[in-house]
């Protein structure tokens, strides 16, 4: 089986990204953190960059954040090295996955290209597919082993034969695995839409079926011939107040962006250095979850929460459980006329700004400079989505497009971030930080 090793990732490290601030790249060094070496995460995305061009990997968006030793990034390649060998889909392989094994050899590699036309056009019947299978449970039903439709059926609460003609067009694109006497288990993006799988796509799916979503949708040509949102078109009323009208919607939508809140809370808090603080407003933060999570961490930092009135409303009860809620001021209302307060040591932006057109960052952006005065050691901190350029997959190109037809905002590429941000009075500090979101962090200038 290929094999991805050492020498060949000390051969790429040093040719992209340089020697190592001492010693040397060997066996010693493989559980020392990158950044104990002297590698910053751009160098570091050159050097993932190559590894992917070398063995035709398809690198999630966020990988980087899982490898932060030699190790780790052994470890990541080896293992999608693996994946592959097990997961092809043609050439006679087989299938191994934690629900059993299964030949694939009647898939036709050559009929690639076919297969892709045919998506272009029934790529909508396709997500319609997996909503069906995931609202009704499937991956979890066969979670254990491969079942029978029948036996499927009768715990999912769906006739087993048309439960069955689904499950037939899932499997054909590698969701599911049809076996022999209509048996059905899990395959490796089947996985993914399991209800215990922290790091599945579950409610993802979810978001993009419900109204709030899936309406808009339905005008993305007008969002494309005028430069406007469809929200308001298609539904009738701005998206904070849809939210309001419709509790049981708000609800899911708050489970929604807490789902990734708490994710980035546990696997990337820890980079960011909030120590450095005494002070910070989190502007658009929610429900004050990540908030929380950092005063629980730094005792003697004091915030300050805003968001919109319907979302900060419950703000107080979270910060109460966490034992916070003395040390932090919360206020309600539009950030793009908000009166930002002042005296902060740091103004946080987490997922905001790609809400936001131009004009409406750049409106933040001036008010949170203005309020920083001649404080010179004051930061902004902006956690968002850097898209890369050019052909390259990222799972941003498909956030900017949602940006368009539900809200008006935009993704940005590094370069409008540095535009935007120098328009508003601001200069980077060093590199950005890439994990699964982007910090930027800026100075005032």
């Amino acid at each position: 089986m290929q094999e991805f090793t050492l020498e060949e990732l000390v051969e790429l490290i040093e040719a992209h990204a340089g020697e190592p601030d001492e010693g040397e790249l060997d066996v010693s060094v493989v559980d020392v953190l990158f950044q104990e070496l002297g590698y910053d995460s751009v160098q570091l995305l050159e050097v993932v960059s190559q590894i992917k061009a070398r063995y035709g990997l398809d690198l999630a968006e966020g990988i980087l954040a899982e490898m932060r030793t030699p190790r780790q990034v052994l470890d990541t390649i080896n293992e999608l090295l693996r994946s592959r060998q097990h997961d092809g889909m043609g050439n006679g392989m087989t299938v191994h996955t934690s629900s059993g094994a299964f030949d694939l050899s009647h898939n036709d590699a050559s009929s690639l290209h076919a297969q892709q036309l045919l998506l272009l056009a029934c790529g909508g019947r396709l997500a319609r597919v997996v909503y069906t299978l995931a609202e009704l449970g499937v991956a979890d039903v066969v979670a254990d082993g491969p079942l029978d439709i029948d036996t499927i059926a009768e715990k999912a609460g769906a006739d087993a034969v048309s439960l069955y003609r689904v499950l037939r067009c899932a499997a054909s694109v590698g969701i599911f695995v049809e076996g022999p006497t209509r048996t059905f288990g899990l395959t490796p993006l089947a996985e993914g839409l399991r209800s215990d799988n922290p790091n599945g796509v579950l409610p993802l799916v979810r978001y993009n079926n419900i109204e709030l979503t899936h309406r808009p949708f339905d005008e993305i040509l007008h969002s494309v011939r005028t430069g406007e949102p469809s929200f308001e078109r298609t539904l009738g009323v701005s998206f904070p107040d849809y939210l309001s009208a419709n509790p049981e919607v708000g609800r899911f939508f708050d489970q929604f962006m807490s789902f990734w809140s708490r994710q980035f809370v546990e696997e990337e808090l820890e980079q960011y250095r909030f120590e450095r603080f005494t002070s910070l407003a989190d502007l658009g933060g929610g429900d004050g979850f990540f908030l929380a999570q950092v005063l629980k961490r730094h005792p003697e930092m004091s915030a300050y929460l805003y968001d919109y009135p319907s979302v900060v409303a419950k703000a107080g009860p979270l910060l109460e459980e966490f034992g916070v809620r003395e040390r932090v001021e919360i206020e309600g209302g539009d950030l793009t006329r908000a009166d930002v307060p002042a005296g902060y040591d740091a103004y946080l932006l987490k997922a905001v700004l790609h809400w936001q057109n131009d004009e409406q960052a750049e409106g933040i952006l001036k008010e949170i400079r203005r309020k920083m005065g001649d404080n010179a050691a004051a930061r902004l901190l902006v956690f968002d989505s850097v898209l890369d350029p050019g052909n390259a997959w990222d799972h941003g190109k498909f956030l900017d497009v949602d940006m368009l037809v539900l809200f008006g905002g935009r993704e940005r590429t590094f370069d409008d971030w540095t535009a935007l941000l120098r328009r508003s009075g601001f200069e980077l500090v060093g590199q950005p930080n890439v994990f699964h979101w982007t910090l930027l962090e800026a100075k005032p200038v």
